[in-house]
């Protein structure tokens, strides 16, 4: 969270603009302050969408990637 946070600041000093900085002292509270926001805000299904593939798709991407990550090798004859 806080490489995210000065992910911004490199990149509002890029743009000759203020980072993030709020949110607490020199913007240290902004990570907490985004996740807040994430977990508060509302879920919208579409009504004309398939509920199951709308829900099961982003879970499905995210494990696929993390099939990609099985057959690399991290040692000489250890492959997770």
């Amino acid at each position: 969270a806080y490489f995210t946070l000065a992910e911004r600041k490199i990149m509002g000093s890029i743009h000759r603009r203020r980072g993030p900085n709020v949110i607490g002292y020199l913007g240290l509270l902004q990570p907490l302050a985004d996740g807040l926001k994430l977990f508060a805000k509302e879920t919208i299904l579409p009504s004309n969408a398939n509920l199951v593939v709308f829900l099961i798709a982003p879970c499905l991407t995210f494990i696929l990637s993390l099939i990609g990550w099985a057959v690399i090798p991290f040692n000489e004859g250890v492959v997770v």
